[in-house]
């Protein structure tokens, strides 16, 4: 089995879930600061300089494709195989990452990710609205929104992307149900989320708790996402 090396979080992620127990496999620097999902088996890191990845003399690199620029162009010049997975844009995507991933670990047999392209949509449930750090909002044609409406709800925010959200509105016009994609601590980025408007105009039974890990980095794991964002 190939030796691999990861340069970023979310390749982190994908190898702890898709490799066997036995396979080499050297963590980015990432996993320091962000535990591995439950149940993950624990492997050694590197410190993400050049020397130490080519002292670890891996048969390929795995890296997502807006990560690890300069690192990753100079380890392919002097001759590692340097896979760069695409970040994926739909639920759809997720199948191509796998393959992606369970190619690089050189298995043949088929993805033991999820299959959501063909799951069966919902009835809609309401609007529901996603946060994200700094108040902004997951509006449509993300990948967010793809798990909004594959939940069985629609997505609150009509605009296209990701946009600031005002407190007034909502609090005039509120969404049937709220979902936080940010941590539940104490920091800058979360005063949108903690503001007295925001938990007055959607009482707490209508907001629904997920895992927050999950929202990191898109992977198998989005099918139970997928379930905790049901009503």
């Amino acid at each position: 089995m190939p030796r691999i090396v990861s340069l970023d979080l979310c390749s982190d992620w994908l190898l702890a879930h898709h490799a066997p127990d036995s396979q080499s496999i050297v963590f980015s620097p990432m996993v320091r600061r962000y535990p591995l999902p439950v149940g993950a088996v624990q492997r050694m890191s590197h410190d993400g300089s050049l020397e130490q990845v080519l002292a670890l003399k891996p048969d390929v690199v795995l890296v997502g494709e807006f990560n690890a620029f300069m690192l990753r162009k100079r380890l392919a010049s002097l001759g590692v195989r340097v896979v760069i997975t695409p970040l994926p844009q739909t639920l759809v995507d997720l199948e191509s990452l796998d393959h992606v991933v369970q190619t690089v670990l050189e298995k043949s047999n088929a993805p033991n990710g999820i299959s959501v392209s063909h799951t069966k949509l919902k009835q809609p449930h309401g609007r529901l609205l996603l946060i994200g750090p700094n108040g902004e909002g997951m509006g449509r044609k993300t990948f967010e929104d793809n798990l909004i409406t594959r939940a069985g709800w629609v997505n609150y925010v009509e605009s296209i992307g990701r946009v600031k959200l005002d407190l007034e509105a909502i609090a005039v016009n509120p969404p049937d149900a709220l979902v936080l994609s940010v941590p539940r601590h104490a920091a800058l980025a979360n005063l949108f989320v903690q503001h007295p408007v925001l938990k007055h105009a959607i009482p707490p039974e209508r907001w629904i708790q997920t895992d927050y890990w999950r929202w990191q980095c898109p992977g198998p794991w989005m099918h139970e996402l997928i379930q905790q964002l049901q009503p």
